[in-house]
């Protein structure tokens, strides 16, 4: 970068420079001095003589970078550039909102990011149902989890629509992603509000789930160290090999239960070298998180990296240790604590790739008399 500092013709090859380094620098928790570069240029975006794909990803860096730094209301412009779905009369191109004096009108919500994401900005939802109570929201989520929508949400104008019935969708007069709902609802990193909602979630408990419970001992926790493999951030930025966790199953007075999806024959044979429960395949058969949820509420605690399984837990006001890495997404930001959870105790990487430090933390927490 440094023999391009000065560069002022902003061609494809620069502006691909730009915001990869930005991009890079976001991977490694780096300063990046070119950042205001960044700023600058996006004022602008429009007029450069760059194609329509290269500027929606400078318009995806940009934002995502402004979520991280905090700047929401400067995210706005581009935040419907991330997590976007298209089909038929949708776009991120022509997402739009309930306009003030609206009356029976459909918004039609959605998210094109992960099953985490929309656990954590559900809380929008709410929002949204209570200001435009003389309209209509139509929620197209995940078959997996849409009970669990359907559970907590009791508002006369809202509809959840499983991905498989998509086709009952006949009239809808807005739509947009749920990460849009930032912008629409005019939201600040100071305005962010917290809504635990344990008490609104009816999950009855099987017979098999119940003996699980009934064997479950003091002080045990729920590990998690990956999460859907076909997310693109899974393998580099998001999960941790299980032989990290060693240290952990080394714990005399700490005991482990894993509830995780398809894990390999190595990561098997390990959880049985440490006598570590499984319930993976076993538990959650029909609907996602369901047995889990009950065994989550009867736990000490849940420790997983940045998965939905943090954001599910969190929703439901259960103790959480988040393994972080080092250049993690923007929901958790750069310090100790976020408004988006301000009961995670969030526990990040001081080295890239590397987890040491963050499992030497987490086994201090454990350790503590009050963990």
């Amino acid at each position: 970068m440094e023999k391009y500092k000065n560069y002022d013709t902003l061609d494809s090859f620069f502006v691909d420079l730009l915001f990869s380094f930005s991009n890079a620098c976001s991977i490694f928790n780096r300063v990046n001095k070119y950042e205001q570069k960044i700023f600058s240029l996006m004022k602008n975006i429009e007029d450069l003589p760059i194609t329509t794909i290269q500027k929606n990803f400078c318009k995806h860096i940009f934002s995502t970078l402004c979520l991280k730094r905090k700047k929401y209301k400067k995210s706005g412009n581009y935040i419907n550039h991330i997590n976007y779905i298209t089909g038929p009369n949708i776009s991120y191109d022509n997402m739009s909102f309930f306009q003030q004096d609206d009356k029976l009108k459909t918004l039609l919500l959605y998210d094109g990011g992960g099953i985490g994401d929309k656990f954590m900005l559900s809380r929008f939802i709410s929002i949204v149902c209570k200001t435009y109570k003389n309209n209509r929201v139509s929620f197209l989520v995940n078959d997996n989890i849409s009970w669990f929508f359907q559970n907590i949400f009791d508002y006369s104008n809202i509809e959840i629509i499983p991905y498989s019935q998509k086709h009952m969708i006949r009239h809808f007069d807005y739509h947009c992603n749920l990460l849009s709902l930032i912008k629409y609802l005019n939201i600040t990193y100071d305005t962010i509000t917290y809504q635990n909602i344990n008490d609104r979630l009816n999950v009855s408990v099987s017979d098999k789930c119940q003996r699980i419970l009934d064997n479950i001992k003091p002080k045990t926790y729920i590990l998690n160290w990956k999460g859907n493999k076909e997310n693109p951030h899974e393998k580099h930025n998001r999960m941790m090999n299980l032989t990290n966790a060693i240290p952990l199953f080394k714990l005399k007075d700490v005991n482990w239960i894993v509830v995780t999806k398809d894990i390999s024959p190595q990561e098997r044979k390990l959880l049985k070298k440490y006598n570590i429960d499984y319930y993976g395949d076993t538990i959650d058969q029909n609907k996602a998180f369901y047995d889990t949820i009950s065994i989550m509420r009867n736990v000490d605690g849940i420790v997983s990296t940045d998965t939905s399984l943090p954001h599910l837990s969190l929703t439901l006001g259960i103790k959480t240790f988040v393994l972080l890495t080092l250049g993690c997404e923007w929901r958790w930001g750069d310090e100790k604590t976020t408004k988006w959870y301000p009961d995670a105790i969030l526990l990040k990487q001081t080295k890239f790739k590397i987890w040491k430090d963050v499992i030497d933390n987490l086994i201090n927490y454990l350790s503590s008399p009050v963990s």
